[in-house]
Protein backbone atom coordinates (compact mmCIF):
# COMPACT_ATOMS: atom_id res chain seq x y z
CA UNK A 1 0.00 0.00 0.00
CA UNK A 2 1.34 3.76 -0.46
CA UNK A 3 0.25 7.04 -0.43
CA UNK A 4 0.42 9.66 -3.07
CA UNK A 5 0.60 13.57 -2.36
CA UNK A 6 -0.48 15.65 -5.29
CA UNK A 7 0.08 19.41 -3.65
CA UNK A 8 -1.37 22.13 -6.28
CA UNK A 9 -1.18 26.10 -5.81
CA UNK A 10 -4.99 26.20 -4.43
CA UNK A 11 -5.49 22.49 -3.61
CA UNK A 12 -3.91 19.17 -1.83
CA UNK A 13 -5.14 15.93 -3.65
CA UNK A 14 -3.94 13.03 -1.30
CA UNK A 15 -4.77 9.08 -2.50
CA UNK A 16 -3.92 6.18 -0.93
CA UNK A 17 -3.88 2.98 -3.24
CA UNK A 18 -3.29 -1.27 -2.84
CA UNK A 19 -1.76 -2.85 -5.36
CA UNK A 20 -2.08 0.25 -7.80
CA UNK A 21 -6.00 0.29 -6.89
CA UNK A 22 -7.08 3.75 -5.52
CA UNK A 23 -8.90 2.87 -2.37
CA UNK A 24 -9.26 6.22 -0.54
CA UNK A 25 -9.13 9.76 -1.70
CA UNK A 26 -9.65 13.59 -0.25
CA UNK A 27 -9.10 16.93 -1.53
CA UNK A 28 -8.09 19.64 0.91
CA UNK A 29 -8.72 23.59 -0.18
CA UNK A 30 -5.02 23.93 0.99
CA UNK A 31 -1.95 24.78 -1.46
CA UNK A 32 1.18 26.63 -1.94
CA UNK A 33 -0.68 30.02 -1.85
CA UNK A 34 -1.63 29.88 1.51
CA UNK A 35 2.00 29.22 3.03
CA UNK A 36 2.76 32.50 0.55
CA UNK A 37 -0.38 34.15 2.75
CA UNK A 38 0.87 33.04 5.86
CA UNK A 39 4.00 33.23 5.24
CA UNK A 40 4.55 29.94 6.79
CA UNK A 41 3.61 26.34 5.62
CA UNK A 42 2.43 25.23 9.14
CA UNK A 43 -1.43 24.92 7.84
CA UNK A 44 -0.30 22.43 5.21
CA UNK A 45 1.75 20.52 7.55
CA UNK A 46 -1.07 20.69 10.49
CA UNK A 47 -3.80 19.50 7.54
CA UNK A 48 -1.56 16.67 6.46
CA UNK A 49 -1.36 15.49 9.60
CA UNK A 50 -5.02 15.86 10.32
CA UNK A 51 -5.75 13.64 7.35
CA UNK A 52 -3.64 10.63 8.07
CA UNK A 53 -4.76 10.91 11.72
CA UNK A 54 -8.06 10.55 10.50
CA UNK A 55 -6.89 8.02 7.81
CA UNK A 56 -5.60 5.72 11.02
CA UNK A 57 -8.76 6.64 12.93
CA UNK A 58 -11.65 6.83 10.81
CA UNK A 59 -11.05 4.60 7.25
CA UNK A 60 -9.48 1.66 8.68
CA UNK A 61 -6.45 2.06 6.82
CA UNK A 62 -3.24 1.21 9.12
CA UNK A 63 -0.89 4.05 8.55
CA UNK A 64 1.47 1.05 9.36
CA UNK A 65 0.98 -0.29 6.46
CA UNK A 66 1.86 2.42 3.81
CA UNK A 67 5.27 1.54 2.62
CA UNK A 68 6.10 4.87 1.40
CA UNK A 69 4.56 8.48 0.52
CA UNK A 70 4.74 10.08 -2.91
CA UNK A 71 5.40 13.71 -2.95
CA UNK A 72 4.58 15.80 -6.34
CA UNK A 73 4.05 19.43 -7.32
CA UNK A 74 4.24 22.20 -5.04
CA UNK A 75 5.35 19.51 -2.02
CA UNK A 76 9.02 20.13 -3.26
CA UNK A 77 8.88 23.83 -3.20
CA UNK A 78 10.26 26.56 -0.86
CA UNK A 79 6.94 27.18 -0.55
CA UNK A 80 6.12 23.06 -0.19
CA UNK A 81 7.54 20.93 2.80
CA UNK A 82 10.95 21.09 1.27
CA UNK A 83 12.82 22.98 -1.23
CA UNK A 84 14.36 20.47 -4.16
CA UNK A 85 15.96 22.67 -7.31
CA UNK A 86 14.10 21.33 -10.68
CA UNK A 87 15.30 19.30 -12.96
CA UNK A 88 16.44 20.80 -16.73
CA UNK A 89 14.25 20.32 -19.51
CA UNK A 90 14.67 17.99 -22.04
CA UNK A 91 13.68 15.40 -19.29
CA UNK A 92 12.45 11.96 -19.66
CA UNK A 93 10.26 9.36 -17.41
CA UNK A 94 14.21 7.92 -16.30
CA UNK A 95 15.22 11.34 -15.47
CA UNK A 96 12.17 12.15 -13.44
CA UNK A 97 12.81 7.88 -11.36
CA UNK A 98 16.67 8.93 -11.41
CA UNK A 99 16.55 12.62 -9.20
CA UNK A 100 13.73 11.54 -7.11
CA UNK A 101 14.43 12.93 -3.63
CA UNK A 102 13.72 10.31 -0.58
CA UNK A 103 13.92 11.41 3.20
CA UNK A 104 11.98 9.56 6.28
CA UNK A 105 13.29 12.66 8.79
CA UNK A 106 9.94 15.30 8.03
CA UNK A 107 8.28 13.87 11.06
CA UNK A 108 4.94 14.82 9.88
CA UNK A 109 2.73 11.89 9.69
CA UNK A 110 3.03 10.77 12.66
CA UNK A 111 5.32 7.43 12.11
CA UNK A 112 8.82 7.11 10.33
CA UNK A 113 8.13 6.17 6.32
CA UNK A 114 10.03 7.22 3.74
CA UNK A 115 8.57 10.55 2.09
CA UNK A 116 9.43 10.61 -2.49
CA UNK A 117 10.08 13.74 -3.41
CA UNK A 118 9.29 14.15 -7.47
CA UNK A 119 11.30 17.13 -8.90
CA UNK A 120 9.83 19.67 -11.04
CA UNK A 121 11.36 20.57 -14.35
CA UNK A 122 12.45 23.94 -15.78
CA UNK A 123 13.38 25.14 -19.18
CA UNK A 124 16.78 25.49 -20.82
CA UNK A 125 17.70 28.55 -20.22
CA UNK A 126 20.97 31.21 -19.35
CA UNK A 127 20.59 33.12 -16.08
CA UNK A 128 21.11 36.31 -18.31
CA UNK A 129 17.78 38.93 -17.32
CA UNK A 130 17.49 38.94 -21.52
CA UNK A 131 16.82 35.33 -21.82
CA UNK A 132 13.77 36.07 -19.33
CA UNK A 133 10.96 35.27 -21.86
CA UNK A 134 12.58 31.56 -22.21
CA UNK A 135 12.23 30.84 -18.71
CA UNK A 136 9.75 28.88 -16.76
CA UNK A 137 9.17 25.42 -14.98
CA UNK A 138 6.08 23.47 -13.72
CA UNK A 139 5.69 21.53 -10.17
CA UNK A 140 3.27 18.68 -10.71
CA UNK A 141 2.61 18.91 -14.15
CA UNK A 142 5.45 16.85 -14.96
CA UNK A 143 3.76 14.06 -13.27
CA UNK A 144 0.35 14.51 -14.90
CA UNK A 145 1.96 14.61 -18.55
CA UNK A 146 3.88 11.37 -17.80
CA UNK A 147 0.62 9.41 -16.68
CA UNK A 148 -1.44 11.06 -20.10
CA UNK A 149 1.67 9.53 -22.19
CA UNK A 150 1.40 6.14 -20.30
CA UNK A 151 -2.30 5.70 -19.85
CA UNK A 152 -2.84 6.55 -23.22
CA UNK A 153 0.27 5.04 -24.88
CA UNK A 154 0.97 8.50 -26.63
CA UNK A 155 4.21 9.21 -28.55
CA UNK A 156 5.84 13.04 -29.31
CA UNK A 157 6.02 15.19 -30.96
CA UNK A 158 2.68 16.52 -29.28
CA UNK A 159 1.28 19.48 -27.23
CA UNK A 160 -0.23 19.40 -23.84
CA UNK A 161 -2.63 22.39 -22.35
CA UNK A 162 -3.38 22.22 -19.16
CA UNK A 163 -6.13 24.94 -18.01
CA UNK A 164 -6.02 24.99 -13.90
CA UNK A 165 -4.69 28.14 -11.93
CA UNK A 166 -2.48 28.68 -14.62
CA UNK A 167 -2.69 28.36 -18.33
CA UNK A 168 0.58 25.63 -19.03
CA UNK A 169 1.57 24.56 -22.73
CA UNK A 170 3.76 21.84 -22.30
CA UNK A 171 5.55 20.35 -25.46
CA UNK A 172 6.75 16.65 -25.20
CA UNK A 173 9.42 15.99 -28.29
CA UNK A 174 10.17 12.92 -30.66
CA UNK A 175 12.05 11.28 -27.97
CA UNK A 176 8.59 11.74 -25.59
CA UNK A 177 10.87 14.17 -23.44
CA UNK A 178 9.16 17.07 -21.75
CA UNK A 179 10.82 19.40 -23.73
CA UNK A 180 9.97 22.74 -21.12
CA UNK A 181 6.53 24.42 -20.66
CA UNK A 182 5.50 28.15 -21.23
CA UNK A 183 2.78 29.22 -18.62
CA UNK A 184 0.18 32.69 -17.80
CA UNK A 185 -1.45 33.10 -14.52
CA UNK A 186 -4.74 33.54 -16.38
CA UNK A 187 -6.75 31.02 -14.02
CA UNK A 188 -5.38 33.25 -10.69
CA UNK A 189 -6.28 36.72 -12.65
CA UNK A 190 -9.45 35.49 -13.31
CA UNK A 191 -10.62 34.30 -9.85
CA UNK A 192 -9.12 37.36 -8.85
CA UNK A 193 -11.23 39.43 -10.87
CA UNK A 194 -14.24 37.60 -10.09
CA UNK A 195 -13.96 37.77 -6.49
CA UNK A 196 -11.94 41.35 -5.85
CA UNK A 197 -13.54 43.52 -8.03
CA UNK A 198 -16.82 45.08 -9.28
CA UNK A 199 -17.03 43.00 -12.51
CA UNK A 200 -17.89 40.24 -10.62
CA UNK A 201 -21.18 41.54 -10.54
CA UNK A 202 -22.04 41.73 -13.93
CA UNK A 203 -20.89 38.17 -14.33
CA UNK A 204 -22.52 36.72 -11.16
CA UNK A 205 -24.51 33.54 -11.80
CA UNK A 206 -28.47 34.27 -13.00
CA UNK A 207 -31.35 32.33 -12.09
CA UNK A 208 -31.61 30.93 -15.30
CA UNK A 209 -28.78 30.10 -16.98
CA UNK A 210 -27.82 28.53 -20.44
CA UNK A 211 -25.72 25.71 -19.93
CA UNK A 212 -22.94 25.11 -22.39
CA UNK A 213 -23.22 28.18 -23.41
CA UNK A 214 -21.03 29.13 -26.53
CA UNK A 215 -20.56 31.63 -29.48
CA UNK A 216 -18.37 32.18 -31.72
CA UNK A 217 -19.68 35.74 -32.50
CA UNK A 218 -18.49 36.45 -29.12
CA UNK A 219 -14.77 35.20 -29.44
CA UNK A 220 -14.69 37.14 -32.66
CA UNK A 221 -15.81 40.28 -31.43
CA UNK A 222 -14.05 39.82 -27.82
CA UNK A 223 -10.47 38.76 -30.23
CA UNK A 224 -11.09 42.59 -32.46
CA UNK A 225 -11.76 44.65 -29.09
CA UNK A 226 -8.37 43.12 -27.32
CA UNK A 227 -6.58 43.86 -30.44
CA UNK A 228 -7.94 47.43 -30.57
CA UNK A 229 -8.39 48.30 -27.28
CA UNK A 230 -6.49 46.77 -24.77
CA UNK A 231 -6.74 43.46 -22.40
CA UNK A 232 -7.31 45.49 -19.49
CA UNK A 233 -10.04 48.10 -21.13
CA UNK A 234 -11.52 44.71 -22.56
CA UNK A 235 -11.72 43.49 -18.45
CA UNK A 236 -13.88 46.00 -18.03
CA UNK A 237 -16.33 45.77 -20.89
CA UNK A 238 -18.38 43.15 -19.05
CA UNK A 239 -19.61 45.21 -16.98
CA UNK A 240 -21.09 47.96 -19.72
CA UNK A 241 -22.68 45.28 -21.39
CA UNK A 242 -24.54 44.78 -18.07
CA UNK A 243 -25.22 48.26 -17.92
CA UNK A 244 -26.13 49.79 -21.09
CA UNK A 245 -26.50 46.35 -23.38
CA UNK A 246 -29.30 43.87 -23.00
CA UNK A 247 -27.67 40.73 -22.03
CA UNK A 248 -27.31 37.87 -20.11
CA UNK A 249 -25.08 37.03 -17.50
CA UNK A 250 -23.61 34.19 -19.03
CA UNK A 251 -23.25 35.81 -21.85
CA UNK A 252 -21.20 38.47 -19.93
CA UNK A 253 -19.10 35.88 -18.19
CA UNK A 254 -18.23 34.04 -21.77
CA UNK A 255 -17.29 37.21 -22.98
CA UNK A 256 -14.88 37.32 -19.56
CA UNK A 257 -13.52 34.03 -20.24
CA UNK A 258 -12.93 34.71 -23.88
CA UNK A 259 -10.68 37.76 -23.40
CA UNK A 260 -8.60 35.72 -21.22
CA UNK A 261 -8.36 32.83 -23.58
CA UNK A 262 -7.38 35.08 -26.43
CA UNK A 263 -4.63 36.86 -24.14
CA UNK A 264 -3.39 33.24 -23.61
CA UNK A 265 -2.76 32.69 -27.14
CA UNK A 266 -0.75 35.34 -27.69
CA UNK A 267 1.78 33.66 -25.75
CA UNK A 268 0.91 30.09 -26.93
CA UNK A 269 1.18 31.49 -30.48
CA UNK A 270 4.87 32.55 -29.86
CA UNK A 271 5.70 29.47 -28.04
CA UNK A 272 7.48 28.26 -31.06
CA UNK A 273 9.81 31.27 -31.69
CA UNK A 274 10.11 31.63 -27.95
CA UNK A 275 10.94 28.07 -26.92
CA UNK A 276 11.54 26.11 -30.24
CA UNK A 277 8.11 24.31 -29.90
CA UNK A 278 6.41 22.13 -32.77
CA UNK A 279 3.20 23.63 -32.62
CA UNK A 280 2.15 21.99 -36.01
CA UNK A 281 1.17 18.63 -34.22
CA UNK A 282 -1.53 17.18 -32.46
CA UNK A 283 -2.83 19.07 -28.76
CA UNK A 284 -4.48 17.41 -25.69
CA UNK A 285 -6.14 20.04 -23.10
CA UNK A 286 -6.89 19.23 -20.22
CA UNK A 287 -9.51 21.01 -17.72
CA UNK A 288 -12.84 22.24 -17.47
CA UNK A 289 -15.56 21.24 -20.36
CA UNK A 290 -16.73 24.97 -21.49
CA UNK A 291 -13.21 26.48 -20.91
CA UNK A 292 -10.99 23.49 -22.71
CA UNK A 293 -13.59 24.24 -25.62
CA UNK A 294 -13.14 27.73 -26.01
CA UNK A 295 -9.29 27.23 -26.13
CA UNK A 296 -9.89 24.33 -28.65
CA UNK A 297 -11.57 26.87 -31.13
CA UNK A 298 -9.00 29.60 -30.42
CA UNK A 299 -6.25 26.70 -31.30
CA UNK A 300 -8.09 25.41 -34.81
CA UNK A 301 -8.44 28.68 -35.99
CA UNK A 302 -4.52 29.31 -35.81
CA UNK A 303 -3.81 25.37 -36.61
CA UNK A 304 -2.91 25.25 -40.43
CA UNK A 305 -1.85 21.15 -40.19
CA UNK A 306 -5.77 20.53 -39.05
CA UNK A 307 -4.17 17.92 -36.23
CA UNK A 308 -5.98 16.68 -33.91
CA UNK A 309 -6.93 18.30 -31.01
CA UNK A 310 -8.65 16.47 -28.04
CA UNK A 311 -10.11 17.76 -25.16
CA UNK A 312 -10.23 15.79 -21.62
CA UNK A 313 -12.39 17.22 -19.18
CA UNK A 314 -13.63 14.05 -17.03
CA UNK A 315 -12.59 15.07 -13.36
CA UNK A 316 -11.67 11.41 -12.78
CA UNK A 317 -9.69 10.83 -15.73
CA UNK A 318 -7.56 14.16 -15.37
CA UNK A 319 -7.01 12.67 -11.91
CA UNK A 320 -6.08 9.24 -12.68
CA UNK A 321 -3.52 10.62 -15.17
CA UNK A 322 -1.38 12.17 -12.26
CA UNK A 323 -1.79 8.57 -10.00
CA UNK A 324 -0.44 7.13 -13.45
CA UNK A 325 2.49 9.07 -13.68
CA UNK A 326 3.44 8.74 -9.63
CA UNK A 327 3.25 4.72 -10.33
CA UNK A 328 4.82 4.82 -13.71
CA UNK A 329 7.74 6.45 -11.70
CA UNK A 330 7.73 4.74 -9.18
CA UNK A 331 7.84 1.73 -10.84
CA UNK A 332 10.63 3.14 -12.24
CA UNK A 333 12.77 3.20 -8.94
CA UNK A 334 11.01 0.33 -7.43
CA UNK A 335 13.75 -2.07 -7.82
CA UNK A 336 16.35 0.23 -6.88
CA UNK A 337 14.89 1.06 -3.69
CA UNK A 338 12.90 -1.40 -2.85
CA UNK A 339 9.35 0.16 -2.55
Amino acid sequence: MIAYIDGGTTYTRIYVLDKKELIWETVKKIGARDTVIRGSNDILIETLKTVFSDLDLKNQIKLSDIRCIIMSGMLSSEIGLVELPHLEAPTSLDDLAENIYITDNLNIFGYKVPLIFIRGIKNKATKNISSLKTHDFMRGEETQVIGLLSKLKLKGPLNVVVLSSHTKLIHINKNNCIEGGITTMSGQLYDAINKETLISKSIKKGEFEEEDYFSEKIIDLVESIVDEAGFLRAILMPRLMQVFIKTKSYERRFFLEAIFAIEDMKTLDKADKIMGFDLDTNFYILGQPGRCRLYKYLIEKRNTMKNRIDIISDKNEIKIFSIEGALAITDKIREKFGY
